[in-house]
């Protein structure tokens, strides 16, 4: 039937972009790792070289490149704004802070048993704001105020390492962090990224 056909087409050019998806992942988490073992061997990124990028494409390919680990979870509000400023830094980390972000969230909304995830970016003077926000369960003002500690962590099964990392890597691109929220209510984290100055 023509629906069969239709979704015999669509199926076959979406397997077609697998080999190509597969591989990027691949590459990219290749050198994530390679990253990452630099820093926690050196103790900072100081001996990476940044590059610039673009904060709004990076994002748009973290977003697409996601795994979710739940059929549920796919749920993410994200407002990418066109933009041509550079930022000088590491792009592979970000995806992954932005990863990390994202697995952060959807554990908060299934802890919670509700609510979602919004994902958005917008410019002021000469920076960039990336924001990841859930309706989870929220974090209290106690374990807020120990967020940023080496290897703090408030869950079972965790290593406190993630945050402390996105920590640093803000702070290497010359940016930072924050963090606003509620208990039972939602979780707002704000990524500050400088504008390089040899940018548009």
């Amino acid at each position: 039937s023509k629906i069969e056909d239709g979704l015999t087409t669509h199926t076959h050019h979406r397997l077609t972009k697998v080999p190509r998806l597969m591989k990027q992942c691949i590459d990219e988490y290749s050198a994530f790792l390679e990253l990452q073992l630099r820093y926690f061997n050196y103790g900072d990124l100081n001996h990476i070289t940044p590059e610039p990028f673009s904060l709004t494409d990076c994002l748009r390919d973290a977003i697409n490149t996601y795994v979710y680990k739940h059929r549920g979870h796919r749920s993410i509000d994200c407002m990418c704004p066109i933009s041509n400023a550079k930022c000088l830094g590491y792009p592979v980390l970000v995806k992954h802070i932005i990863w990390s972000l994202l697995n952060n969230a959807f554990y908060a909304i299934a802890a919670a048993g509700k609510g979602e995830v919004r994902v958005w970016m917008n410019e002021h003077e000469h920076y960039q704001y990336l924001h990841v926000k859930d309706t989870g369960i929220g974090i209290s003002d106690e374990v807020k105020r120990h967020l940023f500690i080496d290897h703090y962590t408030s869950k079972l099964d965790g290593t406190g390492i993630g945050l402390m990392f996105c920590r640093d890597v803000m702070a290497a691109m010359d940016g930072g962090i924050m963090c606003l929220s509620k208990a039972e209510e939602y979780t707002h984290f704000i990524f500050k990224f400088p504008v390089s100055r040899d940018g548009p």
